[in-house]
């Protein structure tokens, strides 16, 4: 009775056992190979093995360690006037500085080597260190210094060895898709392509295929192109049994049978991909394609397959937690139910997808209080500033009279006392009227502080009321369907209406109404993120401040593949806030952002050069902006660092786990 159990018990401790084993493995040939190092005399072969346990790191991704080696083997290379093994730890150095977040460092180390290269003559280091210099400033979002570092090494493509030789193709070919220049992008897949055929690399000539399918999927002329070779690609996959791969291939074909508008051909292509996907469940691709065949069995009319397929990812969505997406399926399904007389299901479904929504749209609320809130900031600290400049001039009154007395008694002593008692006295009644003056002032710019703080509450409060009537407006939508049924109802049995064209009138204003509605909740959508996802739409953010004219650093390290668009987009909020924050106040001229994988959770790093604040006394002031910061942090579980002080520059840290 228990026997396929166990069976699985057995497979899943297999499996485990073998991973654990082969990271122990891994581990003991890094040790065994430090030994080696270690007891081996200090000669040019000894470089040779600091190379190979670099490598060894660079698999392991053990960052710290590989600069240390790297580090050790530079010397060793110098201490023996060794050219090739210097300018070999010069690009370990580097990649290692590279990986490990910093990359001005790291170019500057790159260009020093590439000198030394050149000067001896070594073309196959001068080939890799503009391969490496190309995935830099790719990662630094300098698309046209990447593509030049490209080119250099593809012409020195014979000193390349095959492999690289094949990932130089293949980054070539990544620029110019995103450059949109799409027959350079053909050309150079396919040259990676003849490459991996000449290997006889099976899996990486798929590949090769599905990346030329997809370039000529956005060429509109070339489409017929696009599904001949993400056919192509299929089929390698399916000889390799990768059912994986494959049902990424029908996927694929569905987008490019949609853009065609044949729905026969996208419908079958998306049966094959759920096939897969409902044995196998994604949490990325599994309720994403039964969305897409309710798309079309709606398209169809066949509104009791689209409920079917509604239901089945609402569940999915649910369980991976995925807010957003069950919100979208939601509002499907309340429309669904409508169209078949379910009215009373419709409304319990756009009353739990309101309810939803309503939970979503913390962060809108923060976001409507920037613009009052940067005013507010701006005059306060205006307001401030008077106050000070008011109390240095008291306290700069206050000691010339206590040095003047001081003085006078010194010098004239008794002689003058009685006279000098009564200047004192004169001058401390001065002083007293002087403090009177400057306290009432004081007291006056605190008030206008106080009614400013009220008047950027109240301007809160009319942002918040806006909010809400946004969120009425993404409920009301599909309440407005349900009237319509209702409305329909009522006029198809009572027939008197008929004769009537108000019926007509209200029938066509509740479209309009629908339509206008469905409009502004599109428009709420961030699309970048929406389309391309959060590192795309961060590349978006700094393309938008280069043209501002700052020096953006963006550095995105193995961002994981299971964020939710919800937590995506609140991240990218965060971002967003920090920004603006640096663009009112920073005064800053170089701006770097890192987005990186902890292992259990996900990294931010922000910083500028600007002239920085004091934390403690912007927190005691009570500005939004950053409790806004903190609390998106704080809402996504996470933690936050600020290292700053005036004139020093900023960096926020934040690590989010969880996710």
């Amino acid at each position: 009775m228990n026997r396929p159990n166990t069976i699985v018990l057995v497979v899943v401790f297999c499996a485990l056992f073998f991973g654990n084993y082969k990271r122990i493995q891994a581990q003991d040939n890094i040790d065994s190979l430090k030994n080696v190092i270690a007891n081996h005399p200090d000669d040019t072969s000894k470089i040779g093995l600091y190379h190979d346990l670099i490598k060894l790191l660079l698999k392991a991704n053990k960052q710290s360690d590989m600069l240390k080696m790297a580090e050790e083997g530079l010397a060793l290379s110098q201490k023996l006037e060794y050219p090739h093994g210097i300018i070999k730890m010069t690009l370990s150095n580097a990649l290692a500085l590279d990986i490990s977040g910093n990359p001005d460092k790291a170019i500057a180390l790159y260009n020093k080597g590439l000198k030394l290269a050149k000067k001896e003559n070594d073309k196959a280091l001068e080939a890799r260190f503009y391969l490496d210099m190309g995935v830099s400033y790719y990662f630094a979002g300098d698309l046209d210094l990447s593509l030049k570092h490209y080119l250099l090494a593809y012409d020195l493509s014979e000193h390349l060895g095959k492999s690289y030789l094949s990932r130089l193709l293949n980054n070539i070919g990544v620029v110019y898709r995103i450059q949109e220049k799409y027959d350079r992008a053909v050309e150079i897949y396919a040259k990676s392509y003849e490459l991996k055929q000449g290997l006889k690399d099976s899996l990486g000539m798929a590949t090769s295929l599905m990346n030329i399918g997809l370039v000529y999927y956005r060429m509109e002329e070339k489409q017929d192109k696009a599904i001949d070779y993400i056919e192509q690609s299929k089929q390698l996959y399916r000889e390799l049994n990768r059912p994986d791969e494959v049902a990424s291939c029908n996927t694929s074909l569905a987008v490019v049978y949609l853009d065609q508008d044949n729905i026969p051909k996208a419908k079958e292509e998306l049966k094959k991909a759920w096939a897969f996907y409902e044995e196998n469940v994604s949490e990325e691709y599994s309720a994403a394609t039964l969305s897409q065949l309710a798309d079309i069995a709606t398209k169809e009319n066949d509104y009791v397959l689209a409920e079917d397929y509604l239901v089945k990812a609402l569940e999915l969505v649910t369980r991976f937690g995925q807010k957003k997406n069950q919100k979208e399926i939601l509002y499907a399904l309340g429309d669904i139910k409508n169209h078949l007389g379910k009215e009373e299901e419709a409304y319990s479904f756009l009353k739990r997808a309101y309810a939803l929504n309503d939970t979503l749209n913390e962060s809108a609320r923060l976001e409507a209080m920037e613009e009052m809130q940067a005013k507010f900031d701006v005059k306060e600290k205006e307001n401030e500033l008077e106050i000070s400049e008011l109390k240095l001039s008291e306290r700069t009154l206050e000691r010339d009279i206590f040095l003047l007395g001081a003085a006078a008694f010194a010098i004239f002593a008794f002689t003058m006392f009685f006279f000098l008692r009564n200047r004192i006295r004169s001058n401390k009644k001065i002083a007293l009227q002087t403090e009177k003056i400057q306290s009432q002032t004081i007291i006056e710019l605190q008030q206008q502080n106080k009614l400013l703080a009220l008047n950027s509450m109240i301007e809160g409060q009319e942002a918040e009321r806006l909010r809400i009537a946004k969120d009425l407006h993404d409920s009301l939508g599909g309440l407005l369907s349900t009237v319509k049924a209702h409305f329909t109802s009522i006029r198809d049995e009572v027939k008197e209406l008929e004769t009537l064209t108000i019926t007509e009138k209200t029938n066509d204003l509740i479209d309009v109404a629908c339509v206008e509605v469905r409009r502004i909740s599109h428009n709420m959508i961030p699309h970048a993120l929406s389309i391309s996802g959060l590192p795309s739409a961060l590349e978006d953010i700094a393309e938008s401040l280069v043209t501002e004219g700052y020096k953006v650093d963006l550095d995105i390290l193995d961002f994981p593949d299971n964020i939710n668009v919800t937590k995506q987009a609140m991240i990218y909020r965060l971002v967003q806030e920090a920004i603006s924050n640096i663009r009112k106040y920073a005064l800053a001229k170089t701006i770097f952002i890192q987005l990186f994988n902890t292992g259990k959770g996900l990294g931010l790093i922000i910083e500028d050069d600007g002239i920085g604040f004091d934390y403690e006394k912007a927190i005691a002031s009570g500005g939004l902006g950053l409790q806004s910061i903190n609390s998106r942090v704080e809402f996504l579980d996470g933690e936050i660092d600020w290292d700053t002080s005036p004139e020093r520059g900023t960096t926020i840290t934040i690590t989010i786990a969880n996710l």
